[in-house]
């Protein structure tokens, strides 16, 4: 059993790395434009030259820059896997960029009291000038934007165990041609679960920080049930209203990031696109329900590569599928 000093000493510790680690990432950032969310822009900017003030680590001072030993046992993993230094550098960069957004509206809205939004659609249209800002941001690492997306959305499959089968197995299945047939099955698949669950966030985090309404009026954490449904039908359009806003904007800047971060002719990336389709979904489809927007993209296959298929077929791509 551990004493409590050497517990006060292993909380220490790991307050340390993680402090460490914050500093190194916060360096990093003005590397991103040209090394992408990758190991490079965090060496790049906490080596010698960088003018990034120096990180003492737990395990040693920061001499001559950041070495690649520690760097792997700061984010160990490969670069899918949520600890490695692009995943977190991406994460990192991800929170940054959308505290940025948020500090620019509320200085610009400064004289008409940011803080306390009066109205749903108050509260919906800051958000959505809150997510252009935010999509802006994207633009600046745009080409950089693909291979992050693929980290983030990336499965890898396990290599088939057959070192640890009995010997006996392993020697009924040296008869078949396993290198020949593993070489034809993907080392991973792409799983666009964080990608929703990201733009979620994202939505979530900035109508949370406007909405006056949702502080005096927070969601219930169950139904009502049938003999209040008349006297809280303020309540549940309340509730449905909060899930109909986010639902709306998560689609609308999911599917303009990945138009934004598309393969396509230099000629033809125009940010400015991205953030129209963005305004498209999130504001003039207001007009229409959530449901009738996705099945116009769907049926519509101009209207899905416009939407952003492009970005989903590079990460395809990306993985060599």
């Amino acid at each position: 059993m551990l004493s409590s000093s050497s517990t006060a000493s292993a909380q220490r510790a790991t307050t340390s790395a993680n402090s460490a680690v914050q500093a190194l990432l916060r360096n990093a950032l003005p590397q991103v434009k040209r090394y992408g969310f990758t190991r490079e822009a965090i060496l790049a900017g906490n080596g010698p030259s960088s003018s990034s003030s120096q990180v003492s680590l737990p395990d040693q001072g920061l001499r001559g820059g950041l070495s690649e030993f520690t760097l792997s046992k700061l984010f160990p993993g490969k670069d899918s896997d949520p600890t490695s230094a692009p995943n977190s550098l991406f994460r990192y960069w991800d929170q940054e960029s959308l505290r940025v957004s948020l500090e620019r509206f509320k200085r610009l809205s400064s004289g008409e009291d940011a803080s306390v939004q009066e109205t749903r659609e108050e509260v919906y249209m800051s958000a959505v000038q809150i997510l252009e800002t935010r999509l802006e941001l994207s633009g600046e690492v745009r080409d950089h934007l693909l291979q992050a997306f693929t980290n983030l959305s990336t499965v890898n499959l396990p290599t088939p165990p057959t070192q640890s089968l009995p010997t006996s197995l392993q020697r009924a299945l040296n008869v078949l041609p396993w290198p020949v047939m593993f070489r034809f099955l993907p080392k991973a698949l792409p799983n666009p679960e964080p990608m929703v669950s990201r733009a979620y966030d994202l939505a979530d985090i900035t109508l949370s920080n406007l909405s006056h309404l949702e502080k005096s009026h927070p969601i219930p954490n169950s139904s009502p049930s049938p003999s209040s449904l008349s006297a809280s039908e303020d309540h549940m359009k309340i509730y449905r209203d909060y899930y109909d806003d986010r639902a709306r904007l998560t689609l609308a800047y999911l599917l303009s990031e990945l138009h934004l971060s598309s393969p396509s002719e230099p000629s033809s990336r125009d940010p400015e696109d991205s953030k129209k389709l963005f305004r498209r979904i999130a504001v003039h489809g207001r007009r229409t329900s959530l449901a009738a927007d996705l099945e116009r993209v769907l049926k519509s296959s101009q209207g899905w590569i416009t939407w952003g298929s492009r970005g989903w077929l590079g990460i395809f791509r990306s993985l060599g599928l």
